[in-house]
């Protein structure tokens, strides 16, 4: 599906360069005024001084950590020890897709003001992304969220309220952001009639950009003995129980909107998956996984494994790097045995709450563009990583925007680490994945995306900062070069650094540890 949107290659033209105003056609087709042929006349009586134009807002000013593009890209280390060798091969059958770069909210922010354009860095800083995915849904959405589209007094459990005029408000920002969208029904108070309303007015607010909804946010987790503060349903709620009420609530959505899309469960265990399949509900278009790598919680009295705990080490792990592996491949498989693309329309690093040493460092910064080119090289067409319009301090520690004001919501709202780690794999255009090998070290990851003007290499060292490997390189050919970075001090800091696609006069032949390069070769086409 296309929208009208400017080039890939525009995406920092407003934050790493000054404003030029110039009589031409940009390259989205928007055409500023010709000087007058003529001078103006002068006036004959004084007029007031105008106000100055307001300067438009840097990216720089809400992305801590982004820096401005290098007149000549260089990793300035000196690589020791044995090489890391990267080896690009043929192309394969996945894709790297705009979508796999997206963010997931809580139902319950669809309500907040900030979301029409122009009154907070919010387009800004996700509009930068350039035509991202987004989700709406959370725990929020089962537990917490009323709608309604007749004005009627809210029940005692909600804490908020949305209306048709905050999807309407939603659906300015998706044009402004050029974003798709998926959208989670309510399910935890089941009423088919309530939530097909809520389906007509997102399809009739957001048009095309709509592109599925799914029934109730993870259904598998409405009655979980390790989590009671969550439970919707008896201890006997399973996945039939769960299919039947979906159906209800689908047939009144199909009713009220005729082929809208349909996506399912939203759950991170197989028997849910299968049980989406199975069910064949019309206008299904594709499953939906959860996943949060890092589960193993010090606070939970379930068994823990401690390679999943929310740690640094754990973070940057082979072995977390190897289970996200395995746990997309096993979805790509359930999902393919019924022919439906696959969507990770909720994840990130953690699904522990409160702040941990993980939270907003480098490592999850690095672990967040491992995981997601990791994603896309098996199969995965949409992922999202869950975010809450809240206080940089008291707010979820994982999100990937917050609002720098912690007691009244503002509109500066800033990106974290793993805001600059989408940053950075959104400068990759979409095209096909290629096969990518590396050898030299367990802790070295690569993607290579094969677009329209050339070739892409992502390569990411899990390793501290400090020790610089040398890196060769084949397959990349030869052609004009261009470099990005993504790295820090320490794994465990959380300073973060980025370098934009600059152009290099060399190709980059060190990989430091903690850091993430992209090099890309436009070989003339």
């Amino acid at each position: 599906m296309s929208f009208p949107a400017c080039s890939r290659a525009r995406r920092f033209l407003t934050v790493v360069a000054a404003l030029v105003v110039t009589s031409t056609a940009t390259a989205c087709g928007v055409i500023t005024p010709d000087p007058p042929s003529t001078p103006s006349p002068t006036p004959t009586s004084a007029s007031p001084t105008p106000s100055p134009t307001p300067e438009p807002p840097e990216l720089e000013d809400h992305a801590p950590g982004l820096g401005p593009e290098a007149e000549d890209f260089e990793v300035d280390a000196t690589g020791k020890g044995k090489p890391v060798t990267v080896s690009v091969g043929k192309n394969t059958k996945a894709t790297w897709r705009s979508t796999n770069v997206g963010l997931s909210f809580e139902a319950s922010d669809l309500a907040d003001p900030r979301w029409e354009p122009g009154e907070s860095s919010l387009d800004l800083l996700i509009g930068s992304l350039d035509e991202p995915s987004l989700r709406f849904g959370g725990n929020s959405v089962d537990r917490r969220v009323w709608w309604t589209s007749s004005g009627e007094k809210a029940p005692s459990w909600a804490k908020a309220t949305v209306t048709p005029k905050d999807l309407e408000r939603v659906g300015r920002f998706l044009d402004e952001v050029d974003a798709t969208v998926t959208l989670v029904l309510p399910l935890g108070h089941v009423d088919p009639d309530r939530a097909a309303d809520m389906a007509a007015h997102a399809r009739k607010a957001w048009g095309e950009r709509l592109i599925a909804v799914a029934f109730g946010n993870e259904p598998n987790g409405y009655h979980h003995p390790n989590q009671p503060e969550l439970q919707l349903r008896d201890a006997g709620y399973g996945p039939s129980d769960w299919v039947g009420e979906a159906r209800r609530v689908q047939k009144a959505v199909e009713k009220e909107t005729p082929g809208l899309g349909v996506m399912g469960p939203g759950a991170y265990d197989a028997q849910w998956w299968r049980a989406f399949g199975d069910a064949d509900l019309p206008g299904t278009v594709a499953m939906t996984q959860h996943w949060y790598p890092l589960w193993s919680c010090p606070d939970r009295k379930s068994g823990g494994d401690r390679r999943f705990a929310p740690t640094v080490e754990n973070m940057t792990s082979t072995a977390v790097h190897q289970k996200a592996s395995a746990t997309f491949t096993k979805a790509k498989k359930v999902a393919s045995s019924y022919d439906l693309p696959l969507f990770v329309d909720e994840t990130g690093p953690t699904s522990c709450p409160g702040t941990n040493e993980t939270s907003r460092t480098l490592a999850q910064g690095l672990w967040a563009v491992d995981y997601t080119f990791n994603g896309a090289r098996h199969g995965v067409q949409r992922m999202n990583m869950h975010s809450a319009l809240q206080p940089c301090k008291g707010g979820p520690p994982m999100s990937v925007v917050c609002d720098r004001e912690r007691k009244e919501p503002s509109e500066d709202l800033k990106g974290r680490s793993n805001y600059l780690a989408l940053l950075f794999a959104g400068q990759v255009p979409e095209g096909t994945m290629k096969q990518v090998k590396v050898t030299g070290s367990s802790k070295v990851f690569a993607y290579a995306v094969d677009h329209e003007d050339g070739t892409d290499l992502v390569v990411v060292n899990m390793d501290k900062p400090g020790r610089p490997r040398p890196l060769d390189l084949n397959g990349l050919g030869d052609g004009t070069i261009q470099g990005s970075l993504l790295t820090g001090e320490d794994l465990g800091s959380r300073s973060v650094d980025m370098t934009p696609l600059s152009p290099a006069t060399e190709m980059p032949d060190v990989i430091d540890g903690g850091s993430a390069l992209l090099i890309r070769v436009t070989a003339g086409r």
